[in-house]
């Protein structure tokens, strides 16, 4: 909590308006340090200078306890109005979940109605986009750690996915986008990984170039001997405060080098190898 109100006192900013409303602002409680989940309204305020300050119904209060700060209880609508409005009295600048002309939608989260309430108490609003990136949106030690082990565990399987794909055609299978994305899954599970429900893409030929493709049981395509194959894979380990590793890469089910593939593969990655160059040139010299 020092460190948010010495960045909104570094950066002018009288205080950071948290508002929430059926979860879907995350970041109330990320700051709080606990999942909450509420069927009203509910504002977390923190000034640069003072005590925070949590506005919530009075049937929710017992949701919030040992928070920082002091807690507000309002009943109905003009009791949440104007109890925020004395949060804001003589306030110029506070920073809130919103971004000028909708630039930002990670931090979107709230509604436009709610916006043109806060004007009305002639208090500027301020993207609070800075604040989390500079605050919330920094690893720690621990979670580090937790991204290298899962980036290491996704290594392993997008190398178990291709060698099983080299046996099933040595063997002369049939094998498919489709069965190559459940054996992937199925290595999550065994190496305690989660995507939190979404799928990684296996994609042959032309279906490497759709983005985000996704084959399943109906709509996928054969794998032969010669083809171009991308994996796309991302998970984080299933424990808590763990953080996503995100690999793609890319392949040639074939014996030999195919030299059309090659040659543009080569030129990627000196594109790569060039940026990277140009980044560290740049960063030594304190360009921008």
């Amino acid at each position: 909590m020092k460190q948010i109100q010495q960045y909104l006192k570094q950066e002018q900013v009288d205080g950071w308006l948290i508002c929430d409303f059926a979860g879907r602002n995350p970041l109330l409680s990320q700051i709080l340090g606990f999942q909450v989940h509420t069927s009203r309204r509910v504002c977390y305020w923190l000034p640069f200078n003072e005590t925070p300050k949590l506005l919530v119904h009075s049937l929710e209060s017992a949701m919030f306890p040992n928070i920082t700060g002091e807690i507000y209880i309002y009943h109905t609508k003009d009791e949440f109005i104007e109890q925020l409005k004395k949060f804001l009295q003589n306030k110029k600048h506070i920073a809130l979940e919103y971004s000028p002309l909708g630039e930002l939608p990670d931090v979107s989260f709230v509604d436009a109605g709610l916006v043109d309430l806060i004007r009305s108490f002639g208090v500027k609003i301020i993207s609070s986009a800075n604040l989390i990136a500079r605050l919330l949106s920094i690893w720690n030690v621990e979670q580090y750690a937790l991204h290298c082990t899962a980036a290491e565990k996704l290594t392993r399987v997008k190398d178990a996915a291709f060698n099983y794909i080299e046996y099933q055609l040595k063997e002369n299978n049939i094998i498919n986008e489709y069965t190559v994305q459940q054996f992937i899954l199925k290595k999550f599970s065994e190496y305690s990984l989660t995507s939190d429900g979404s799928i990684p893409i296996v994609a042959v030929n032309e279906n490497t170039a759709s983005p985000h493709y996704t084959p399943n049981l109906q709509n996928n395509r054969q794998i032969h001997k010669g083809d171009w194959i991308l994996i796309d894979l991302w998970a984080r380990l299933t424990s808590d405060n763990s953080v996503y590793a995100d690999i793609t890469w890319v392949g040639v089910a074939a014996n030999k080098e195919n030299q059309k593939h090659k040659h543009i593969f080569d030129i990627v990655c000196q594109a790569r190898d060039r940026g990277i160059e140009f980044l560290k040139e740049h960063w030594s010299q304190g360009k921008s």
